[in-house]
């Protein structure tokens, strides 16, 4: 049965009818998938809702963190839980504690935990049946951080009085009560060499240079206090933004005895402070650095903050060592180094859903070094033995496979919508050119039958594929054979979701000005041919590479039609190209059916413009089609009139 085609009226309303669906349609079907994907997730400024703060305290083999439910970036967390991961088997498992939420820190006083927030600097004594609010922290200067640390049986802190002074602050029935006056440093003293000492000492107050009246640097006046408490001993540090650090094995008490003053010395001289050692190492070109501090059983460690991934050790004789850290493929990890507790030391081995640890592992553990990447929650762990540190025992991804295969996912959503948009396109130009007039084409004494539009559209996307693998298969020889660059790295799924996390932040930077652009320093383009791109930056010769394979595509595919009226998806599918005149096609001819393409699909995304030509095409005609004067016909199907 023959169907008349629309008039031209009708022709235009139907055509703008399909170009509207084909877009209307997969937009919708990419938007939805994207809710249905992205939607649970709620919070633009991390992977995933749920975030893993992989730090906190060990406590019998285990370190208790946080894992936070996140609604948005700017509102307190809407769940907090208290996790706790074994070191050795990487277990983890619920401690079933109740917690406010509200980001902080554990704290525990004997078997008791309790938790310090951050934001509303509440004390909170923690169990399975809920948790009880004890106290706000006491006022402190906004340059001044101590944590809330164990002393005596107290919650304890260390205050900051108006004049200077430091002392011992304890929680008792719900009040902060002033204990015993300490003795800090000021964090703009100097170190110099004592040779009767044999280490370096604090130059004494006398004999202190003023301060140059210099431009005070940025964070130059914060202090920061650390306290670690093994077994009856405690461990303090005081640190100034990169540019001071010492530590000293317990506190120094101001209203203690002190031997008799010379009687050399003013009446009214200062007390200085003693004890204090710099935190250094050989390896370290000063003593202004920044550490973390966490005890072991044979001694004190502290892990260098200024991205040098030093870890330094001072055991229990007051000997120093530094212990080199390997670099690792995460990229900009945060490192962490949590001492063995009591109860391995004694070699009890604690279970961990029914397993035990190995007792001999345990034993020659001093520490563990966590590497950790806050926004993916991925952790490894090595374990420190003496001055050695192992290979990583225990790793996880943290929520990196979830983000991939959410990607994946939308990615399987956009080619749906993208094949949606083109079959309703060549769906739509097929419908309005049906009927005999348009299927058959006369040109003198001759007629031939013209190629159905879904033939062509098949054939064009066999010809696209084959360019593209021949492209890919020549760049992937070019860098793996001749200059053993490996296409894709050992870290690439690491690199792949950084960088659909930094342009998920770019998309959504553009409804939130205050998102940041991007949390990483590394590359923002796009993720799935960030291989490719990486590889022309650092070797340009593959433009020219790139270049000549086209050359030699669009040599070849010219010289096949130009000749024989085909390329490998005609050939395939039986079609033919051939002039107006039904007079083979003619190299120059296929010459500009070719360079058309890039208008008839432009950057090979829609065949809009294709599909716009063939709605209005008596003789399904596209762009280059119309330019070259040039149809497209069934191989076989010529014959002569009459």
């Amino acid at each position: 049965m023959r169907h008349t085609p629309p008039n031209r009226r009708h022709r235009v309303a139907f055509a703008i009818g399909i170009v509207a669906l084909s877009i209307v349609l997969p937009v919708a079907v990419i938007v939805w998938s994207v809710l249905a994907e992205m939607g649970d997730k709620g919070v633009a400024a991390f992977p995933s809702k749920i975030v893993r703060m992989i730090y906190g305290t060990v406590k019998r083999g285990e370190l208790w963190h946080l894992e936070l439910t996140v609604v948005n970036e700017s509102s307190p967390p809407a769940r907090c839980r208290l996790l706790r991961l074994d070191l050795e088997t990487g277990a983890e498992r619920d401690s079933e504690l109740a917690l406010p939420a509200e980001f902080g820190n554990l704290v525990w006083l004997g078997e008791s935990p309790h938790y310090v927030t951050r934001q509303s600097n509440s004390v909170y004594r923690l169990s399975p049946s809920g948790y009880a609010k004890l106290a706000t922290l006491p006022a402190q200067p906004a340059t001044f951080r101590c944590p809330v640390f164990a002393w005596d049986g107290l919650l304890t802190t260390i205050h900051r009085n108006d004049d200077g002074s430091s002392q011992l602050t304890h929680l008792v029935e719900g009040r902060w009560i002033e204990g015993r006056p300490i003795l800090l440093p000021e964090v703009t003293r100097t170190w110099h060499d004592d040779a009767e000492l044999g280490r370096r000492v604090l130059l004494p107050l006398t004999t202190q240079p003023p301060p140059l009246p210099t431009t005070p640097l940025l964070g130059s006046d914060y202090i920061d206090i650390q306290v670690e408490q093994r077994g009856q001993q405690h461990h303090v540090t005081i640190s100034n933004s990169h540019m001071f650090a010492a530590y000293r094995t317990g506190f120094e008490f101001a209203d203690e005895a002190t031997e008799t003053p010379s009687a050399l010395a003013p009446e009214n001289a200062l007390r200085d402070v003693t004890g204090w050692e710099p935190i250094s190492g050989k390896e370290l070109e000063s003593d202004r650095n920044y550490f973390e501090m966490s005890t072991a059983p044979d001694g004190v460690l502290f892990l260098s903050r200024n991205y040098d991934r030093l870890l330094l050790h001072r055991d229990l004789n007051g000997v120093w060592n530094s212990i080199a850290i390997r670099a690792t493929n995460m990229h900009f990890p945060d490192l962490m180094v949590v001492g063995q507790d009591d109860s391995i030391e004694r070699g009890n081995s604690t279970r961990t859903n029914g397993s035990a640890h190995p007792l001999s592992a345990a034993k020659e553990t001093t520490a563990f070094l966590v590497e950790r990447d806050g926004y993916w929650g991925a952790i490894r762990i090595r374990r420190i033995k003496g001055s050695a540190i192992d290979e990583v025992h225990y790793s996880h991804p943290g929520c990196k496979p979830e983000y991939l295969a959410r990607w994946r996912r939308i990615g399987v959503s956009l080619l749906v919508a993208w094949l949606l948009h083109i079959v309703i396109l060549i769906g739509g130009a097929s419908w309005l050119t049906r009927g005999g007039i348009q299927s058959g084409y006369e040109f003198g004494n001759q007629t031939t039958t013209l190629a159905p539009l879904w033939h062509r559209a098949i054939a064009t996307g066999i010809d696209l594929v084959l360019v593209v693998l021949a492209i890919t298969v020549t760049l992937g020889c070019f860098l793996f054979a001749e200059l053993s660059f490996p296409v894709f790295p050992a870290d690439f799924e690491t690199r792949l979701t950084h960088d659909l996390f930094n342009s998920e932040l770019v998309l959504a930077s553009t409804a939130n000005p205050t998102l940041p652009l991007g949390i990483w320093a590394g590359p923002g383009i796009g993720p799935l041919i960030n291989p490719f791109l990486r590889s022309l930056v650092q070797f340009p010769n593959l433009i020219l590479i790139i270049i000549a394979v086209l050359v030699i595509l669009i040599g070849v595919s010219v010289f096949l039609e130009g000749r024989h009226g085909v390329t490998p998806g005609k050939w395939l599918l039986g079609l033919r190209t051939k002039r107006t005149t039904l007079r083979p096609c003619g190299f120059a001819r296929a010459l500009v059916r070719n360079l058309i393409h890039c208008f008839d699909l432009p950057l090979l995304l829609t065949p809009l413009p294709a599909a716009i030509s063939l709605m209005f095409s008596d003789h399904r005609q596209r762009l280059g089609d119309r330019v070259a004067d040039t149809i497209v016909v069934r191989a076989g199907s010529m014959r002569e009139v009459g």
